[in-house]
């Protein structure tokens, strides 16, 4: 392996480019939430794709395949009237047309009555494995392990 001056390994030209395709997928999964487009977001996962989402220690959902995906996800924010994701730090390893990538996102969801809404805060780190197919990549699996909740009445 060639390494630079420094003794770092070098980074090949495609694996460079797969991080930054990585880093827009991920990226347009939580552009895709807020703008409430959630059918555009299953084309961003395999067909048959796996997610589980832990709230803290507690499985609440594990999903298999974009349908029902889909379906649970639209009645979970049913009644959220606005969204906002923030994703932070993230790690891809890419390995051919395989990858795996750690990505934390804060997400903001707002609900309620006008004169009543309520806000609740997420702190989220997804663990992921993606693949390559037909020059595109996809989520294959998704642990969403949502560490803190808070939930409070939003100040107007």
């Amino acid at each position: 392996m060639r390494r630079t001056t420094n003794g770092a390994p070098r980074v090949s030209y495609e694996i460079f480019q797969a991080k930054a395709d990585l880093a827009d997928l991920v990226a347009t999964f939580a552009i895709t939430s807020d703008e409430r487009r959630l059918p555009d977001q299953m084309k961003l996962f395999t067909p048959d794709a796996h997610v589980e989402i832990w709230m803290g220690e507690n499985l609440a959902f594990d999903i298999s395949g974009t349908e029902k995906m889909l379906e649970i996800f639209t009645a979970f924010t049913a009644d959220v009237k606005r969204l906002f994701h923030m994703n932070g730090q993230q790690i891809f390893t890419v390995n051919g047309d395989t990858a795996t990538g750690i990505v934390y996102c804060e997400a903001k969801l707002i609900s309620g009555e006008s004169n009543a809404e309520t806000i609740t805060v997420s702190s989220i780190r997804y663990d992921d494995t993606y693949v390559l197919r037909d020059g595109r990549w996809l989520i294959a699996t998704r642990i969403s392990h949502f560490s803190i909740n808070d939930t409070r009445p939003l100040a107007t």
